[in-house]
């Protein structure tokens, strides 16, 4: 597959078609669909705000040309990364790995072909409307990059404020007010990006409310930080919720590859536990002040059927 790819038209358009109902099935999916609409707003006109998938438009029109060139010049052995987990002798596999790809060609677009410009932010709210029976939320700001050593101190505030069931977030509007099925906070690290972010849906009479109650909760982690219990608990969260995922070897495999791919080199479950260990609340209060400082400016990507005016006053009050 990777040295001997027939690229055979028939299969290309084939999985033309598959792709073009992908995409269509996303955007049938509003829970999903929100999340390209924010990242195409917040990365306005950038190569992270574009869609995963492409758009109906950039599928159809990609050459059977384009597709052979963009593979020869990209998937080369100076821009692969292999990984291997399980009960293996090193030394087979790199013998291996020699003798199965040590002939293939290389490609002329290295890792650091090119100078990469940092994303940045184009901060608003952005309402698209739409006839749906749920009002569809999603809000971000920025966060820090994967290379960031506080992106540990970033995923404890967001196991306190909306990355589990017993968070701040899914306890106040999912469980005492009733007013969502679901809502949670997320972290996206990218090599020199990375956001914060708030997903939820609500009834069109509830939207107003939950965006106070969401604005709220933002302003009392900013203003009076965590507790200690709440840094323990989340601690003990993220370490446990990392030995289980390190319990397949899709993600052992994932893990060695991403250290290789960010920091180019292997990072041990101790070093990244002893990470986790060390935050002090005086760490989350302090990146919790950096980006929630202006509230106000946070973006907000509504979709749904709302009062484009109201919504706008009361994420701006």
């Amino acid at each position: 597959m990777c040295l001997n790819s027939l690229f055979d038209p028939e299969d290309m358009e084939k999985e033309r078609y598959v792709i073009g109902q992908e995409i269509k099935m996303v955007e049938d999916n509003p829970e999903e669909y929100i999340y390209d609409m924010f990242n195409a707003s917040y990365y306005k006109g950038q190569a992270l705000g574009l869609p995963i998938l492409g758009t109906e438009k950039t599928v159809e029109g990609l050459t059977a040309g384009q597709l052979t060139d963009y593979f020869k010049d990209s998937y080369g052995p100076e821009n692969a990364i292999i990984t291997i987990t399980g009960r293996v002798d090193h030394d087979r596999c790199v013998e291996s790995i020699k003798r199965l790809f040590g002939g293939s060609s290389r490609g002329s677009a290295g890792r650091d072909s090119g100078a990469l410009v940092a994303p940045y932010a184009t901060r608003g709210i952005d309402i698209y409307e739409k006839e749906l029976e749920h009002v569809y939320l999603c809000i971000g700001t920025d966060g820090v990059s994967q290379v960031d050593r506080r992106r540990y101190v970033l995923y404890i505030l967001n196991a306190i404020m909306g990355g589990s069931m017993s968070s701040h977030l899914f306890q106040e509007i999912r469980e005492q007010r009733g007013l969502v099925y679901n809502i949670y906070s997320y972290v996206n690290c990218y090599h020199d990006a990375g956001t914060f972010g708030i997903s939820t849906s609500t009834s069109q009479e509830s939207i107003t409310e939950v965006l106070v109650l969401i604005k709220e909760e933002i302003l009392r982690i900013r203003d009076r930080g965590i507790t200690d219990a709440e840094l323990s608990f989340s601690k003990e969260h993220i370490k446990g919720n990392l030995f289980i995922a390190l319990e397949g070897s899709e993600t052992r495999m994932g893990r060695l590859a991403k250290n290789e791919i960010y920091f180019g080199t292997y990072i041990p479950l101790k070093e990244t536990l002893r990470e986790i260990d060390g935050i002090k609340k005086k760490d989350v209060a302090a990146i919790a002040k950096e980006i929630f400082d202006s509230p106000q400016e946070i973006s907000l990507t509504v979709l749904g059927n709302v009062d484009r005016q109201k919504v706008e006053t009361v994420w701006k009050e």
